[in-house]
């Protein structure tokens, strides 16, 4: 992917680009990236390596260091790097099946839920006899690398992709171009800054573009090449769009969206559960069921049945936690953060009248109005803010019930859930507001804002 794709990846989420011969933003950090390969696999040069201007940078033969990524990320160049470098001990299809095996043995309920379904053998056969282009591979050798947690991302995500492919009965074509998109879905992030991604404080809406840039930069990547099905490249643009038009870059409703995108979608909120949640948790697939059931509108309805029904017939059994020390205890915090969200929609209640009431929305305002009518119809209809199920959680603080641990793990688990929500929407809120807001037209919003962020941190 050249600089000049990158940076028109960036313009179409309104970043800018700068003058040759500095750092740009939108600029392309693929050389950082192949420079950190290179210190392990060798990576040369194919080709005199040419800026825009006609200007030689780099010879072909020699290795692509720290130093020659530095003086390539300052040059927009007149042919994509990838296509001007070979990787020596590259990923192909029997090193990727490998890859698969290890994954379904480092996380056990993973490799039951394919083993139980037949789709470990799918797995398998799909990546040993993967007959990719060389610049795929070259990727997926440069993110296992570079960016680990990434590459087994795509690696969780491929192998859900192409079990739910096969679930809603697609073709064997589809499977393929499944299991390719779900493996490629955030390729796009070996171009961003490491710095961004890696950054741990609150992203400022440039950066915040700049990763949302990875859907685009996936995309121009597959679509340019041959052998790629023009279904799989769709999948990678797609797979942060959701069907109420809350996602990104388009913002997209259902009838503007393809199948595959929202199977790779949904695999990818089902990895990010499992793994950066669950893992610490002792938690497994199967605990998943009460956060597909409060976003089941959120991807197709059909994506969300086939998922529900690959998790139901796992053999996996759901995990039984006593996090708070007894059903008691379990119980009083539930109850407290429950009238804390309950709280929280009366707060979203006013949000969304303020922001029905602006005189002037632009496109980020209609986003930000989508947003917010969604998580509040979303938390009042998962019914975690009656009054009657508080009062139940009241009540068997008095006198505890065994017998509910497992209902209240499923409240615990859907609490956590809206909580996200809640906490993503305040995000996308600080966009808007540093975007749109520039006068005292969303004063009142951000007093409520503010209230539900403390509301939320209360919810803790």
């Amino acid at each position: 992917m050249s600089a000049a794709m990158t940076e028109d990846a960036a313009s179409m989420l309104d970043g800018a680009g700068g003058a040759e011969g500095t750092e740009p933003e939108g600029a392309d950090f693929y050389a950082t990236r192949l420079a950190g390969l290179n210190e392990n696999n060798a990576v040369v040069t194919t080709d005199d390596i040419v800026n825009s201007k006609g200007v030689v940078l780099v010879r072909k033969g020699a290795r692509v260091d720290a130093n020659m990524a530095e003086k390539i990320l300052r040059h927009k160049l007149i042919k994509p790097l990838e296509e001007q470098v070979a990787v020596a001990d590259g990923l192909d299809g029997p090193h990727l099946a490998q890859r698969f095996a290890a994954l379904h043995e480092k996380y056990p309920d993973i490799g039951r839920l394919h083993n139980q379904l037949g789709s470990a053998n799918q797995c398998h056969i799909l990546a040993k006899d993967s007959d990719y282009h060389p610049q795929l591979w070259q990727k997926l050798t440069v993110l296992e690398h570079e960016m680990p947690a990434e590459f087994e991302k795509g690696l969780f995500c491929a192998g859900i992709a192409a079990l739910l492919a096969r679930e809603l009965k697609l073709s064997h074509q589809d499977i393929e171009a499944a299991f390719l998109a779900g493996l490629m879905h955030d390729v796009g992030l070996l171009h961003v800054a490491p710095d961004i991604l890696n950054k741990t404080a609150v992203l400022t809406p440039a950066e915040w573009r700049a990763i949302q840039s990875h859907v685009i930069t996936g995309r121009m990547l597959l679509e340019h090449l041959p052998g790629v099905p023009e279904s799989a490249a769709r999948a990678v643009f797609e797979h942060h769009e959701r069907c109420d038009g809350t996602g990104y870059p388009g913002g997209n409703g259902e009838d503007r969206l393809g199948m595959l995108g929202q199977v790779v979608a949904i695999a990818d909120s089902v990895q990010a559960i499992r793994v950066r949640q669950f893992e610490k948790l002792g938690r497994n697939l199967l605990d998943m069921l009460p956060y597909l059931h409060l976003n089941a509108y959120t991807h197709f309805y059909a994506v969300f049945q086939a998922m529900v029904s690959v998790l139901k017939r796992s053999g996996l059994a759901a995990t039984i936690a006593d996090p708070y020390g007894g059903v008691a205890a379990m119980a009083q915090r539930l109850q407290q953060r429950g009238r804390l969200l309950q709280e929280a929609v009366g707060h979203l209640q006013a949000m969304v009248e303020k922001l029905e009431a602006l005189p002037k929305r632009g496109g980020r305002g209609q986003h930000m109005l989508r947003s917010a009518r969604r998580v509040q119809t979303m938390m009042v209809s998962s019914g975690l803010v009656r009054d009657e199920l508080l009062g139940w959680l009241e009540a068997l603080e008095v006198t505890p019930d065994t017998v509910a641990l497992a209902e209240l793990n499923e409240i615990d688990l859907m609490q956590n859930e809206l909580r996200w929500q809640v906490r993503n929407l305040l995000r996308a809120f600080g966009e808007f507001y540093d975007l749109e807001c520039a006068d005292d037209r969303c004063g009142a919003l951000m007093v409520l804002a503010e209230r539900l962020q403390a509301s939320l941190e209360a919810a803790r």
